[in-house]
């Protein structure tokens, strides 16, 4: 049952990825906002929705313990 919802989940998330590229061309582009405001902008944006899933998920976004991370996963992301 995952297995079908992977290749549909993922092409949701190529479409957001793409409307929001032409989103924020459109709106860089019009001038209404400067590079660095609209980057504070989606940064804010991005922390309250990140804070959200994890509330509506009830897992903390954060954990007090760092047994609970995975150390081998952060140090394949960062290199």
């Amino acid at each position: 049952m995952i297995a079908k919802k992977v290749p549909v989940l993922s092409v949701l998330a190529l479409c957001a990825f793409a409307g929001n590229s032409i989103l924020s061309r459109i709106v860089l582009r019009s001038g209404e906002i400067d590079p660095a405001s609209f980057t504070l902008l989606r940064l804010l944006v991005a922390g309250i929705t990140l804070s959200l899933i994890s509330v509506l998920r009830k897992q903390p976004a954060l954990s007090a313990d760092p047994s609970k991370g995975c150390w081998k996963a952060a140090a394949i992301v960062c290199g």
